[in-house]
């Protein structure tokens, strides 16, 4: 597996498993993609995107933005964190998802509420929220269903809690038992992660149980490294704050490349606006 920026060059991890600093491998000049978009092998595409409280920002209201991403990734089915109150995609970005009209978005009870996109029909769809919750906002998920090269996926997408470590451990730990005896699955989201190495809690209560069993991780594993994609700044060196996004394949998915889309810091610094999430990619072969 390789990991990519928007060049094309290949990223190291922000951080070694050990919590030692690297030098950060983003870039602001160029919107070339890795070569050979999508990998030969890869025959089903995913992307995870906080899209900061319903597309509130000036960037994320951007019609050409949300088409760039659409255009450059064609992903198969998205996750999206932070759609607000909003029950659909807002009109002033829903040109670029006329080809997502399959939708899953909710819960009610979520305020800030998550939900999947795709362009394949899906076979059932729910949402639900969290047992474990603390404070004013209710977190919860999205599960869907489709047929991806013949085998049936579950697919799954979180916006786990903010800040308690204790919470978000444990609505980890119900979504890891909605999907774990599933042959197939993908759990896409903001796991709102601060980890930065294999001996930290979150990683120990997040995602080890799906290391465990043999799934991939697109970010936060020694697999893929640990990337910030939470910046709230305009630029990556300004403000890099966490490695909140990842994407988790099953042990049956193969996870084939990752790109971590950072288009976003040349628009920020154009028109001096700070950015909120980067999206993750991830090119997947299901056989």
């Amino acid at each position: 597996m390789a990991i990519y920026d928007i060049n094309g060059d290949r990223l190291s991890s922000a951080y070694t498993v050990d919590g030692v600093a690297l030098t950060a491998a983003y870039s602001m000049t160029g919107t070339q993609v890795f070569p050979d978009v999508p990998p030969a092998e890869a025959n089903f595409v995913v992307m995870t995107h906080n899209v900061q409280n319903g597309f509130w920002n000036g960037l994320e209201q951007s019609l050409e933005l949300q088409q760039y991403f659409i255009s450059t990734y064609n992903p198969d089915v998205i996750g999206m964190q932070e759609l607000g109150s909003s029950t659909d995609i807002p009109g002033y970005v829903s040109a670029a998802y006329v080809d997502y009209q399959n939708r899953e978005i909710g819960p009610e009870a979520v305020v800030n509420r998550p939900g999947i996109i795709s362009k394949i029909q899906f076979a059932e769809a729910s949402s639900g929220v969290f047992t474990a919750q603390k404070g004013y906002e209710n977190r919860g998920y999205n599960i869907i269903r489709v047929t991806a090269n013949g085998k049936s996926v579950l697919i799954a997408n979180t916006h786990l809690h903010p800040s308690d470590q204790a919470t978000k451990i444990a609505q980890a730990q119900e979504l890891f038992d909605i999907v774990k005896d599933e042959p197939y699955f993908i759990v896409l989201g903001d796991f709102n992660t601060v980890c930065m190495s294999t001996s930290h809690a979150e990683y120990i209560g997040i995602y080890k149980p799906f290391v465990d069993m043999g799934c991939h991780l697109a970010n936060c594993s020694e697999e893929a490294g640990w990337h910030y994609t939470y910046f709230s700044a305009t630029t990556p060196e300004e403000s890099a704050k966490g490695p909140n996004d990842s994407i988790i394949v099953s042990p049956s998915i193969e996870l084939v490349d990752v790109m971590f889309d950072t288009y976003k810091f040349q628009l920020a610094t154009e028109q001096d606006k700070k950015i909120d999430h980067i999206p993750i990619i991830a090119y997947l072969t299901i056989n």
